[in-house]
């Protein structure tokens, strides 16, 4: 018994995807029922216009959330054109949600499939949105040093509908990726968060695949213009200079890092003392506050003694009890401003035997 043409794609989809559900894959698959087209994309992206037209952002979300899994199942290599279309209408659902982080990377997901999209009229040069996405610094490259792309024999592996030759990626980006076989028929599709390449389209190092011959598309991917590490390139080795670029570096088992380069030692400026000193180094401004609160102290006490002479002329208890709170009131400040003048003087004796003791307080 034979199959339909037409259900062969459907079932070699169905078998690659399987493969790539499993635990160490990074990529979100599932296995299709039905194929989707390039004019059902276009019409959902339409729905959702309309959705955000009438400011029913829900209704936009439910789209676009049903749309992402249905592009998993698109029956050719899709247009970067459409793809960034989608990726704009990702990145303004995030936009009204706050969402700066998610808001950057799906607009890098439209640079990178179509840095040459028009906008919309109603999202001028000003806009709020339209600059967050233009301004977003590109991302560096990254992917497995130590493999290569594994395509299927006269086959090629395509992210965001552009030929890939190396397993670079930008950086927390989300890429779609897509698998087609010698005759151009996409047997897989999925998304992927950045490099994180699944093994089932890896293989051991070695020269880049030559493109399929049935691709008229381009070859290779756009890249931007950011820091990566080539194929044929050794393994920097050693810590990057003060000034220099940060770098990629790969280890032995392809796991990709930032070498940062190292600061610039500043020296510290020595601490000076701006108070005034004596001949002997002795603080003179400490000096004379400890020697004010001296003073106060012993006027307070003057007052507190006085106060309490009066004791003696009270009339009436309400007399009393006003004499003895003003009293209290002359003794307690005092005592504090006593304290505070032999905290003071304790400073000043330490610091100029050397011991580096610094006592300090408000009142």
């Amino acid at each position: 018994m034979s199959l339909p043409r037409a259900m062969v794609p459907i079932l070699v989809l169905g078998l690659f995807t399987a493969v790539l559900q499993t635990p160490d894959a990074h990529a979100q698959t599932e296995v299709c029922s039905s194929v989707y087209t390039h004019d059902q994309l276009f019409g959902d992206m339409n729905q959702v216009d309309r959705f955000l037209g009438d400011l029913d952002i829900k209704g936009a979300k439910r789209k676009l959330s049903d749309t992402r899994r249905s592009l998993r199942c698109i029956d050719q290599i899709v247009q970067p054109s459409y793809l960034a279309r989608f990726g704009r209408q990702m990145a303004l659902i995030f936009f009204f949600d706050q969402d700066e982080d998610a808001t950057r990377r799906w607009g890098l997901l439209a640079r990178y499939s179509d840095a040459s999209y028009p906008w919309a009229s109603e999202h001028p040069s000003d806009h709020p949105y339209r600059e967050q996405v233009e301004t977003s610094d590109d991302p560096i490259l990254g992917g497995p040093r130590s493999a290569s792309l594994a395509p299927p024999t006269k086959g090629g592996i395509f992210m965001n509908g552009h030929l890939l030759t190396r397993p670079e990626a930008p950086a927390e980006v989300p890429m779609f990726m897509q698998v087609a076989d010698k005759k151009g028929i996409v047997i897989a599709s999925f998304w992927q968060d950045g490099a994180r390449f699944p093994e089932v389209v890896l293989g051991p190092a070695g020269p880049e695949p030559a493109p399929p011959k049935w691709w008229t598309g381009s070859t290779p991917a756009p890249a931007p213009a950011v820091v990566s590490v080539e194929p044929d390139e050794p393994t920097p080795r050693g810590e990057p200079e003060p000034g220099e670029k940060p770098r990629v570096v790969a280890d032995a088992e392809g796991d990709v890092r930032v070498d940062k380069p190292p600061r610039e030692r500043r020296e510290k400026p020595e601490r000076t003392r701006p108070e005034p000193t004596g001949g002997g180094g002795i603080p003179m401004g400490r000096v004379a506050v400890s020697g004010g609160l001296l003073a106060a102290s012993g006027t307070f006490a003057i007052l507190a003694a006085i106060s309490h002479g009066a004791l003696w002329d009270a009339e009436t208890t309400d007399d009393l009890a006003s004499i003895r709170s003003r009293t209290n009131v002359f003794g307690m400040t005092s005592g504090i401003a006593a304290l505070a003048a032999v905290g003071v003087g304790v400073t000043v004796l330490l610091e100029e035997d050397g011991l580096g003791l610094g006592i300090a307080g408000r009142f």
